[in-house]
Formats: C-alpha cells, structure tokens, sequence
C-alpha cells in the first residue's frame, strides 16, 4: 500500500496531467512535493509512515508554497515543454519524506530549513529564531513537519495566484480544491496536536475555502506578544476542523516576515510562540 508521501505525489502528478490542468505539469518540480525535512527524525518517507502507525505528529508547520520563481514561469509561459516535470518524477522516485536536493557531490539528499535553517541563506537568521522558539515550547523539533499549503512557486504567493487567475478563470478553484484535499490527507496522516498557518494563507480571500482559512476558525483567541515598542505582532489561536477532527491552529506571520529589533523585541516573540505551543501541545 502506498505511503501518505506516495500518495500526496501521486495525486499531483494525476491532477497536472489532466488536460484542463496541464498550464500546470511545466512549472511542477520536485520543489512541488509537500513536504520538507524530516519527521520524528526520519527523512525516508516508508520510515515515517511506521512510526505514525503508534505516533502523531506534535506540529504541522505551514508555508504558503515553494519559493520558486521558475516554476510561476513555465506556467506563465507558453513554450515551457516539460519544464520542470521530470524533476519532480525524480523526486517521486527517491523515497525521501521532504524535497531532495542534489548536492555538489551529485548526491541527493533532503532538504531541511527548521532543523538546518543555516542552509536558508538570506532568510536564515529569522528561521533560526523561529525553530528556537518552537523548541522552547515544544521541546524538540522532532515531531514537527513543514509542509506547504500550494505546490507550485513563485517569489510571492499573490503573484502566483494572480496568475492562476488570468491563466484560467476556474484554474485557480481547482487548485485550491485540490490544495484543500491534499490538506485533508495530511491532516488524516499525521493528527497534529496543532496545526501553525501563516497569515499570507490564512487571512487571504482566495484561501477562504481551504481548511486551514482563519475564516471558518472558531473560538479565537488572541496570544500576540505584549508591551512591543514598535508595531504589532499578530498570534491567533483557535481551532479548525479536518476529516471530521478539531485541530487546534494558529495563525501567525511566517518567520521571514520578521522586521523587529532583536535585543528587545525577538524574546518577547519567542515566548509568546513558546507559550502558545506549549501550553497546545504539551500533556495532549
């Protein structure tokens, strides 16, 4: 029987290559593939499939989509071919839980920005604040998966969708639809303790249909950090449901997006993060 990962891969490759998807087969890659990194310190995905047979995951961490311009290209464009297509076979044929990049050695090996955020170039510092925070309320990043939302990239998911849009008038539906199902899949998978969405999905109007959308939220509370010099920082809680469960979710800015001074006003983020996971997913 095929794994979650199998399966979420397989349903990618059955819908770009429906006909009335196909704008889409082009700007698909490995990159497209939902999740990265590890899980319970597996990086395989047979070997995570196991250990959820007597686990759950602690956290399923959110993004928005690839961060691949290249891929919104061979959408735009109108001579792609097979673009990034046979990539992403490749990635389906690897085994590897998260995406697989290949290295200066020729090897492939799988890509983790939460637990080797070094590797996130300019973006690096705010991972790593992230990942730390998570910890302290978590304990560990073990249990926690990244996967993203959207499986096709772009620089700035609005653009993306912009596009989708102009490309097809009902293109951007079905993908969302089809985004929507994937989420329910991982949900039905991994049962997270709680589920953490940044605020470029959850309070957009096009995401208002998915799972995951503050708009169909209930019970939310506001956790933001306090007493910040500068302009706010935005944390929700609340709770959303997915196959008939209730996760508990919540919304916040993704780590990147951080623009605070470090001394004074990264702590009091942390501990609000660290507060929020914890006091959600620890004794569950």
């Amino acid at each position: 029987m095929p794994n979650t990962v199998e399966r979420l891969n397989a349903a990618i490759a059955d819908f770009v290559q429906e006909p009335r998807n196909s704008a889409l087969l082009p700007g698909t890659g490995g990159y497209s593939t939902p999740f990265r990194g590890s899980l319970f310190g597996c990086t395989r995905a047979a070997d995570v499939e196991r250990e959820l047979m007597d686990r759950r995951a602690s956290i399923l961490l959110l993004g928005s989509n690839p961060n691949c311009p290249e891929s919104l290209e061979h959408i735009r464009s109108t001579h792609a071919g097979v673009g990034d297509w046979p990539d992403f076979e490749r990635q389906a044929a690897t085994g590897y839980f998260g995406h697989a990049v290949t290295g200066e050695d020729g090897m492939m090996r799988g890509w983790d920005p939460l637990h080797d955020p070094g590797k996130m170039g300019p973006g690096q510092h705010a991972w790593t604040f992230f990942a730390d925070a998570v910890r302290a309320g978590l304990g560990s990043l073990d249990e926690v998966a990244l996967a993203n939302v959207l499986s096709w990239g772009s620089s700035d998911v609005r653009r993306l969708v912009q596009v989708l849009q102009e490309k097809d008038s009902n293109l951007l539906g079905r993908v969302l639809s089809f985004a929507d199902a994937q989420l329910e899949t991982i949900l039905r998978a991994l049962r997270p303790r709680l589920i953490i969405c940044p605020k470029s999905v959850s309070d957009q109007r096009w995401a208002r249909t998915l799972v995951i959308s503050r708009k169909r939220a209930k019970g939310l509370l506001d956790v933001s950090p306090v007493n910040l010099t500068g302009r706010p920082y935005r944390m929700t809680l609340g709770e959303c449901v997915g196959n008939g469960s209730t996760y508990p979710i919540l919304f916040m800015n993704h780590p990147s997006s951080l623009r605070f001074i470090r001394q004074t006003e990264w702590p009091k983020i942390a501990n609000a993060i660290a507060d929020a996971v914890g006091q959600v997913t620890v004794g569950v």
